[in-house]
């Protein structure tokens, strides 16, 4: 997803809040992946901060250290979900080579 934000504070702020739920929410779209292991991540600690592609973001990682979802801003006005990594990078370079700014 790419989404066009008029406020990069409140759009953060409401993206913490919402990560209680965000992995339900996006079970449709990112499903989680079959697992072997019977832990449960902590509510609290879903979410973790990373860098990619020299960006700071927020991962939903399974127990099994796979990435679920994430999500982080390519400028001020932009936010980007994705699955993983790679499709978080890809994204992220196609914006940058893109004409049309959002």
């Amino acid at each position: 997803f790419i989404l066009s934000v008029s406020s990069y504070g409140e759009t953060f702020s409401g993206m913490l809040s919402w990560e209680t739920v965000m992995p339900r929410d996006f079970a449709t779209l990112y499903p989680p992946f079959p697992s072997q292991s019977t832990s449960t991540p902590s509510i609290t600690q879903i979410f973790t901060d990373e860098i990619v592609a020299n960006r700071d973001v927020r991962v939903y990682r399974d127990a099994e250290g796979r990435s679920v979802l994430l999500y982080g801003f390519w400028n001020q006005q932009t936010l980007v979900i994705a699955r993983d990594a790679a499709a978080f990078i890809e994204i992220i370079g196609r914006l940058a080579t893109s004409r049309t700014q959002l």
